[in-house]
């Protein structure tokens, strides 16, 4: 079984649905981040309050215990600082955010995403283009989020592998490991392969990744599904997929168990010791 480090929640007025985790199950999924609703800024339609969003995300989660779930927040917002707190208090295990009207770099941002490093809890960062139909992509670009080494103390991914700047976030990666090496107080970015990037592109992007920063004990897999409507067809899929490339790529039975399975714990609870020094 393999765990899911993308799955989100959509629709405001959705019922938790009791097949879901039969889904999972036939996608060979038994674990994986469960996402919360999106704050306004993302969605105007889906104009609901903080704790009506973190009701919503538990409601789902009830159906699926072995899900860790996560707050979807907007760092520029007056009062995130108490959502972070009541988000904690309802029992999440880390929090999503998009940059979508900001640069991850900018000083109110910056201070929440401290506030979350020093609560102990990791960041899902999307990253790359945005299809939302605005001009929001270039908040996104890999390389605006090297102010991370600014924020100690905390852990990180990013998702879609920064497609189309895949190489500009295997340099990000490099980068950051090796200022973690130096400094083990640094922040720690974890890569969230999650499918975006285009079938084409998913081959050389693992070369890539797997040659030059050596990410096999930092880096999850994710399907970017729906929980409302969790296709686990097309999951299974994306899971085979995955593993023959890395067969292909020459990495071990263990280490594809690391990529689909432990990582994504390591990276949720923190729990490095395994790691050593970064490479």
């Amino acid at each position: 079984m393999s765990f899911d480090g993308h799955i989100h929640l959509w629709n405001e007025n959705s019922i938790p649905c009791k097949d879901f985790p039969e889904r999972l199950k036939k996608a060979g999924v038994s674990g994986g981040l469960l996402m919360s609703l999106p704050p306004p800024s993302f969605r105007s339609e889906v104009n609901l309050p903080a704790p009506v969003r973190i009701e919503h995300l538990f409601a789902w989660h009830a159906l699926q215990p072995g899900l860790w779930p996560f707050f979807w927040v907007d760092p520029t917002e007056k009062d995130a600082e108490k959502q972070l707190e009541k988000a904690a208090e309802a029992g999440v295990k880390g929090f999503k955010v998009i940059c979508d009207h900001f640069f991850p770099g900018e000083e109110r941002p910056m201070q929440i995403f401290q506030r979350i490093a020093d609560m102990g809890f990791p960041i899902v960062f999307h990253s790359g283009c945005l299809a939302n139909g605005r001009d929001s992509s270039n908040f996104n670009r890999p390389m605006n989020f090297e102010c991370m080494i600014r924020v100690r103390k905390l852990r990180f991914s990013m998702a879609h592998i920064g497609w189309p700047w895949c190489d500009e976030y295997a340099a990000l990666f490099l980068l950051l490991k090796i200022q973690e090496k130096k400094h083990p107080d640094n922040c720690k970015m974890f890569v969230d392969n999650t499918v975006g990037t285009p079938d084409i592109y998913r081959k050389p992007v693992f070369e890539k990744l797997i040659s030059v920063c050596e990410p096999k004990e930092r880096m999850y897999f994710g399907a970017d599904q729906l929980a409302e409507n969790y296709d686990d067809r097309q999951v299974a899929w994306y899971l085979n997929r995955d593993a023959g490339l890395y067969r292909e790529l020459g990495l071990t039975q263990k280490e594809i168990r690391n990529l689909h399975e432990d990582n994504l714990r390591k990276f949720v609870e923190g729990d490095l010791q395994s790691y050593g020094n970064p490479a």
